[in-house]
């Protein structure tokens, strides 16, 4: 720990799964908050698509996705948005919909006849007769969510030859087919002119067609001069990477996975309003190719941008480099590349002491001590090397790798954990302590942990309603747990602890008399100055025989006598809840001091070295 101690880890709990649940793996899971602080787990079983309210722990089934894949996403202007690479999608919170608006098909917009009356007494003015007339578009609106889709030309264009009338739209689709929430938006140009804006009523709100209406009277002519119908509201590529930075959201194209395409922005219009939803707006144009051409396995925002790798590199997109001057609009551009590659999507963490991912390679890697990359910035750097062999190497299905990142001041952690399975598929779960410098340890739980609850783009995987910081799992058997939680894993399930270390006393080789320790008198020590044996070997060596030197202060004693440079010191404690709890002491941590599961300070008695050649002292 942090305050060098050895201590048991904590154990697990089960958060209340009140509704719709099943036995089925739990594979893809993410928690966001709502801007009304609405706190919600969406999460997949299978191709079911569930949903778990943090507040009272009651499951609903949301929708059934078309396949079985896992999916990854961000948390996007008060949505959630994301894909498995067949399905893209958005939740709000209350409803799922597929991202983007289509424009109108050829034969749609074929359909629809527009003609000018004078049967009922409209806005409309007439047109010069040396000129054209004004042509009609229509789009297809979600007044629900904003959503815009592409403009497309309907009827053909009319000259209007006397004031005052009506245009008559027939022949227009039915969108109940398409969705209960859609209408139709419809736009015109100028007398003669190209670009046509919605059409307006006398209090400025634009003018649709209802969702099932086929036929419409227009009388209002006005348009809105801030809202110019769309071109570039196209739909985004097949996905099962996103993210989103200042506006923006960014995808792999995984139909074309050296591509990344980019979403629109409120800042893409240079003058007027966005007309639709930036973040289901994707322009065909708007893709850019990883410089290398290698394949793109990840993406995810850090410093207001997207951050892009390959198995073997970095380079990062922004859109602080510039802007296009011939359209006025930001620029996207590449900065970077840089050797630092990553292993798979989930194997991205951000922490408050920065972000930190896998590389293929199987180190855990973070950026240089600086506020951001720039170009010719130094690449990233690795921060495993006391770990790497002995826990990171043995992880060797990289696809399986997830990392998530728990801060809980009070319980001392401040961690990175990072699980994966070995070559037999049994899982590995490695944690990287920041507050003990950066050391790593594995744990091993009573639970498997199938995925973790979280939301990479953002520092705080998880919270509980009173806003703690906590680390959530979902399991094989349709379960989520809470891990680093009271003092059991689960309903009364022990555990184990175990550490081995490498005690150097000195070139003198003085006699250890003994070892003493202050804490839990449960504690197992074992020792050998055989540097050849093996774990296997450690196991069957004795323990020692704990003696009780002051009960008052915890403090226990281990007979060694035994003169020595090295030694292997092995502690080995299993839980025993019903003697005590791994929780501070109240009002006042440390008063009294806790004793359970803890081993404070390992001290041993020396005697007096001798020199090479010498007499025994």
């Amino acid at each position: 720990m942090p305050n060098g101690t050895l201590q048991l880890r904590n154990g697990y709990t089960r958060p209340p799964m009140l509704g719709a649940t099943d036995v089925n793996p739990i594979h893809s899971a993410a928690y966001y908050e709502l801007h009304d602080n609405t706190q919600q787990v969406l999460y997949s079983q299978g191709n079911v698509l569930r949903l778990y309210a943090v507040a009272n722990g009651s499951v609903s089934t949301v929708s059934t996705l078309s396949n079985t894949l896992s999916w990854n996403g961000c948390f996007a202007n008060n949505a959630f948005m994301f894909g498995n690479g067949v399905d893209q999608k958005i939740y709000d919170g209350a409803t799922l919909r597929n991202i983007g608006i289509p424009a109108p098909t050829a034969a749609e917009a074929a359909a629809v006849t527009v003609s000018f009356s004078t049967a009922t007494t409209g806005s409309w003015a007439t047109s010069d007769p040396t000129l054209l007339g004004y042509q009609l578009f229509m789009c297809y609106y979600n007044p629900v969510n904003g959503a815009v889709g592409n403009r497309m030309q309907i009827g053909a264009r009319l000259q209007v030859l006397a004031a005052g009338g009506e245009m008559v739209l027939t022949g227009l689709p039915n969108l109940a087919t398409y969705s209960a929430e859609w209408v139709k938006l419809i736009g015109r140009t100028g007398d003669n002119g190209l670009v046509p804006n919605a059409l307006i009523d006398g209090s400025g709100t634009w003018i649709v067609v209802g969702n099932t209406l086929t036929t419409a009277t227009i009388l209002d002519a006005a348009t809105d001069p801030n809202s110019e119908l769309p071109t570039r509201n196209g739909f985004p590529p097949k996905f099962n990477k996103i993210c989103w930075a200042l506006g923006r959201a960014y995808a792999i194209d995984e139909n074309d996975p050296s591509g990344v395409m980019f979403s629109e922005s409120l800042a893409d219009v240079p003058s007027g309003l966005f007309v639709g939803d930036p973040r289901q707006s994707w322009a065909a144009s708007s893709k850019v190719y990883f410089p290398t051409g290698e394949r793109c396995i990840a993406l995810h925002t850090q410093d207001d941008q997207a951050w892009v790798w390959t198995r073997n590199h970095l380079a990062i997109l922004t859109e602080y480099q510039g802007t296009d001057a011939s359209l006025g609009r930001p620029a996207v551009q590449w900065m970077g590349t840089w050797v630092g590659g990553i292993a798979t999507n989930r194997a991205f963490v951000k922490t408050r002491h920065g972000p930190f991912w896998v590389s293929y390679d199987m180190e855990l890697m973070s950026r240089p001590v600086a506020a951001s990359y720039q170009s010719g910035a130094s690449g990233p750097v690795p921060v495993s090397t006391d770990y790497e062999a002995a826990l990171l190497a043995r992880i060797v299905n990289r696809d399986s790798i997830e990392m998530a990142y728990l801060l809980d001041p009070y319980k001392d952690i401040d961690c990175i954990y990072i699980r994966g399975l070995d070559i037999n598929g049994n899982e590995v779960v490695v944690v990287h302590d920041f507050g003990s410098g950066g050391i790593g340890r594995e744990h091993v739980y009573n639970v498997v942990c199938n995925t973790f609850v979280r939301n990479p783009d953002n520092v705080v995987s998880m919270r509980d309603t009173l806003g703690q910081m906590r680390l959530w799992i979902g399991d094989p058997n349709g379960l989520f747990a809470q891990l680093e939680d009271g003092d059991v894993d689960g309903p009364n399930q022990t555990y184990s602890a175990d550490c081995v270390m490498l005690f150097n006393a000195g070139a003198s080789a003085p006699t250890i008399g003994d070892i003493e320790w202050f804490g839990d008198a449960d504690v197992e020590i074992s020792m050998s100055k055989d540097l050849r044996l093996t774990l296997q070997d450690l196991d069957a060596l004795d323990s020692l025989e704990a003696i009780s030197v002051n009960q008052n202060t915890s403090l226990w004693r281990a007979q060694i006598e035994e003169k020595l440079q090295f030694m292997y010191l092995r502690f080995q404690l299993d839980s025993h809840p019903a003697d005590g709890t791994l929780a501070r002491s109240s009002p006042i941590p440390g008063l009294p001091l806790e004793t359970y599961g803890r081993v404070y300070a390992a001290r041993p008695a020396m005697g007096v070295g001798r020199t090479i050649g010498g007499s025994n002292p």
